[in-house]
């Protein structure tokens, strides 16, 4: 049962609205769109196991992507995957890198070589995984249940070697075999299920999405950001408004309704409140009686009177 779901957090939104509206002549351009592919990358890989969890005979209480604050300082901690079973937790470490990987289990390196023989080196997963498991024992303060890691290489892309003995770093397609080993020696002890559902709801009632934005993590200047209606066809050029249609200058592609989506993208930016100002600058607008009309047509709650309506995006 799927306790908490897989979903993007508020910064991996944020950069799919933001990086195609900052200029690639802008040095922010490059940061933005790496760090966006890493945020996709990291989402696709957690997806990536959800056919193998499916194969598991006994099926457990999912949490994915949990953040929860930790007891000791201000500090979250965020873990992959969580799993519950009636005797233990298991805590899934995703990585969903590709290339020939190299694990050193003595000094923790883990390095890819590329092609031209260079080395990537990444963080540590083994004492990631490990610091994940200290910060959720010392949360739940149950000294009764065990809680387990496992480190998985989701992309199918992935060559693993690890120099050394590590039982906990898988290639995804030993996920369910690892899983099931673990239930085995557990097959005798009593199990208590409403308990471990009354626990797995109240992590997930625990649960704290960041709320730190592109803004503030990256520094952007909202002069920074492009303004226009992305072409619903083409999705690469900025459509320009017509006898009350949007029309594309690149696709010739029509949309009387495309300001729908660039609505949205207002919303992920800034929040669900707009002004007739905010959105003919985001839309690029010159009519203020265009613009009314387009958040009438939408059917926004409105709030204010005057000079100071605004529009509660939906």
């Amino acid at each position: 049962m799927i306790i908490l779901p897989h979903h993007k957090t508020a910064i991996h939104l944020q950069l799919e609205v933001i990086a195609p509206r900052i200029s690639p002549l802008d040095p922010l351009y490059s940061l933005l769109t790496e760090n966006l592919r890493r945020e996709q990358s990291g989402y696709n890989g957690e997806q990536l196991l959800d056919y193998y969890y499916r194969q598991l005979v006994k099926q457990p209480l999912f949490l994915h992507g949990l953040r929860i604050k930790d007891k000791v300082g201000s500090d979250f901690f965020q873990i992959d995957t969580l799993m519950l079973f009636s005797n233990f937790i298991l805590i899934v470490e995703v990585k969903n890198y590709t290339g020939s990987l190299t694990y050193e289990v003595e000094t923790g390196l883990l390095t890819r070589k590329r092609d031209n023989g260079a080395l990537d080196r990444f963080d540590d997963p083994r004492a990631q995984v490990e610091m994940q498991r200290s910060r959720l024992q010392r949360y739940l303060d149950r000294p009764d249940i065990p809680v387990y890691t496992v480190v998985v290489f989701a992309n199918p892309n992935c060559i693993l070697q690890v120099n050394g003995t590590q039982p906990n770093f898988l290639l995804r397609e030993r996920l369910p075999q690892h899983i099931t080993q673990l239930l085995a020696s557990y097959s005798s002890v009593p199990t208590n299920q409403p308990e471990t559902l009354q626990l797995a709801n109240h992590l997930r009632d625990s649960h704290q999405p960041s709320n730190v934005t592109v803004f503030e993590k990256y520094r952007i200047h909202r002069k920074s950001i492009r303004n226009g209606v992305w072409c619903t066809s083409c999705k690469r050029a900025f459509m320009i408004r017509e006898n009350r249609s949007w029309h594309c200058p690149s696709s010739f592609h029509k949309d009387s309704d495309a300001s729908s989506r660039t609505f949205q993208e207002f919303k992920i930016l800034f929040g669900n409140e707009i002004t007739n100002q905010q959105a003919r600058e985001f839309l690029n607008l010159e009519s203020r009686k265009t613009a009314t009309r387009l958040l009438q047509k939408a059917n926004f709650k409105v709030i204010g009177k005057n000079k100071g309506v605004k529009y509660i995006l939906k």
